[in-house]
């Protein structure tokens, strides 16, 4: 039996999608539910979200490819952050091809791709002025503010954190991870392989940025809120709940960064050896 519209183009599109990892940008499905694709976005070179491990959570609809995908944002530390305007810390991504914000909106020659590369489009150099409202340009200082706020939470959240979850799940044999919500996302195979592989190469990357956010704090020592970020006359809507809730020294101990880079580089040579004994056993078979 042939498969139905929706899935010849859903096969077709995932195939595509599954080629954006040059990008930075890793998708797979659900082995439990083919129309819930699991999708990591790695914060571009030269942004406050360089290395970090962005996770959405992207629902099929059966009228695919004539609607467009819903989303939901994994990486906010359970709710308390909210990396950017469009990201928000319970979960929602504005973008008006998924009919969340106003502007163009989807069409059915729109992708998974359209929707990934969007995404990305957001972890931009100055995030601030994604904000309506907000020329590019003016409000240099709160710009600078909001970029050195989610560079730290990037480093805290996005990096240390993802990683820390990623190999403790995996030390345990298990590829789940539980969410705030309840909800439980498995980090397949092929996902812990992107990752590790990316973050090996952002090793120095991420030390160094730890070693610079050592004995730094943020507004006299607590994260700022909205009237320390935009000016009060503000006519519209601004992060408001922006990386708000923890008053704290962000940094990280320099022994866990080193332990966790260590677990790392004990994992990929476990799995190289894996794959290495497979590729023996796949020539015996052969011969």
């Amino acid at each position: 039996m042939e498969p139905c519209p929706k899935w010849r183009r859903l096969f077709k599109d995932l195939t595509q999608a599954r080629e954006l990892t040059s990008e930075g940008i890793f998708v797979d499905y659900d082995e439990q539910n083919m129309t819930k694709l699991h999708a990591i976005i790695i914060g571009p070179d030269g942004t406050p979200y360089e290395g970090g491990i962005f996770r959405f959570l992207m629902t099929i609809p059966q009228s695919y490819p004539h609607h467009s995908p819903k989303v939901k944002f994994l990486t906010t530390d359970g709710g308390r952050v909210r990396f950017n305007p469009n990201l928000y810390d319970d979960g929602k991504v504005c973008l008006s091809i998924l009919g969340t914000w106003e502007g163009p909106g989807w069409t059915p020659a729109m992708s998974i791709n359209s929707v990934l590369l969007s995404i990305r489009s957001l972890l931009c150099e100055e995030p601030f002025y994604n904000e309506p409202g907000y020329d590019y340009g003016k409000h240099k200082r709160e710009s600078k503010l909001y970029n050195e706020m989610t560079r730290k939470e990037t480093l805290q959240v996005a990096i240390i954190g993802e990683l820390r979850s990623l190999l403790a799940a995996d030390k345990q044999g298990n590829d789940k991870t539980l969410l705030a919500d309840g909800n439980v996302v498995g980090y397949s195979e092929s996902a812990t392989q992107f990752v590790m592989n990316t973050m090996k190469k952002k090793e120095k990357f991420v030390k160094e940025s730890v070693e610079q956010s050592k004995g730094k704090r943020v507004a006299s020592g607590a994260t700022p809120q909205l009237d320390t970020i935009v000016p009060s006359t503000a006519e519209v809507s601004v992060p408001r709940t922006h990386l708000a809730g923890r008053r704290r020294l962000v940094s990280v101990d320099d022994t866990d960064v080193d332990q966790l880079f260590k677990m790392l580089d004990e994992r990929l040579l476990s799995a190289a050896e894996t794959s290495e004994a497979q590729t023996t056993e796949d020539e015996d078979d052969i011969y």
